[in-house]
């Protein structure tokens, strides 16, 4: 087996580890491999470290683009974040990152891949881990709304250097993304596409980004209102996402001020898509806290809440990071 970090091709088919330089193999989980790859039976593409597949000579996806079913990334008691397959996928294309992006910020991310491309859990990751790049270090802090369209920007572009496939029925690598750079008091969201952010008090609800959507153009420009868009065979489209590579897209960015007792909360469409009604998120949050005996943490409200979004049918990845106010 050739090790894709270090080049050394002396380790054996089933070893963990390279002999080289002792870098993990990661072997990609059957589902995914179905879901993604080249024109191989299920389970039986086999990428090289190119992402050629051995058998076949198709380009397929590379093994670290697989994003864990479940995973939760508890920072402390105020920022977590929790990511989920849901009920109905077997690959996991959300991706999502809570953490302290200098020692007085932190930067919470969520990426939700475009199901309709290719290697689109690869595309979601890369956008995460650009974003986390380009704005860990403090640096940001200067100019965040600045830096945080650079971030987006960035993460675009690399989005776009990834390998487009060769099935004609995907679009090339697409994500969509939105972030929350975090000082004090003081929030800096950037997106691109429908992933969403909302400050949320004890009994009030404010989403603080618009979706790059079908539904949100034709109900600004008053073709139709809401209620019908959001039946319309269109209701899903999204008109700009990371990684399209016939279009300039254009990040959005704001500035906003967090109280003491709000919450900022990051979300793929698989939450939000459960919580469509005006308000319905702080109702649902205020009900948990008054519920519980303690304090709930941010990684038990991440949890309780890809919880209730699987409970209510899962018909999507669930990704949700979350930062307590207070701090």
């Amino acid at each position: 087996m050739t090790c894709t970090k270090c080049g050394d091709d002396n380790s054996s088919a089933s070893a963990k580890f390279c002999e080289g330089c002792g870098h993990p193999f990661i072997v990609l989980p059957a589902p995914v491999v179905a879901g993604m790859a080249c024109t191989c039976d299920p389970a039986t593409s086999a990428p090289d470290a190119e992402g050629f597949c051995d058998n076949c000579g198709v380009r397929c996806a590379l093994p670290s683009t697989a994003n864990a079913h479940h995973s939760l990334l508890e920072v402390n008691a105020r920022l977590a974040m929790s990511s989920d397959v849901g009920r109905r996928h077997t690959c996991n294309e959300d991706c999502g990152y809570a953490g302290l992006s200098s020692p007085a910020s932190a930067l919470l991310v969520v990426a939700d891949g475009v199901s309709t491309s290719y290697n689109a859990s690869g595309a979601s990751a890369l956008a995460i881990e650009q974003l986390k790049a380009s704005l860990t270090g403090g640096t940001s802090l200067n100019n965040p709304e600045l830096a945080m369209r650079n971030a987006i920007m960035d993460a675009h572009r690399a989005i776009i250097s990834l390998p487009a496939g060769d099935n004609p029925k995907l679009d090339e690598p697409e994500s969509t993304v939105v972030a929350a750079l975090v000082t004090g008091d003081v929030v800096t969201i950037g997106w691109v596409g429908d992933s969403r952010a909302y400050l949320i008090g004890d009994k009030s609800e404010r989403c603080l980004t618009v979706d790059d959507s079908w539904v949100e153009e034709v109900v600004a420009n008053g073709s139709y209102t809401r209620e019908a868009a959001s039946v319309h065979k269109f209701a899903h489209c999204i008109t700009q996402v990371l990684g399209m590579r016939d279009d300039v897209i254009t990040p959005h960015t704001m500035t906003t001020r967090m109280a003491a007792d709000e919450m900022l909360l990051l979300c793929s469409d698989g939450l939000w898509n459960y919580f469509q009604q005006n308000g319905s998120l702080a109702t649902w949050i205020h009900q948990l806290k008054h519920s519980a005996r303690e304090p709930q943490s941010a990684s038990a409200i991440c949890e309780a809440l890809v919880s209730d979004a699987n409970a209510a049918g899962g018909h999507d990845n669930i990704t949700v990071a979350v930062l307590l106010g207070g701090g």
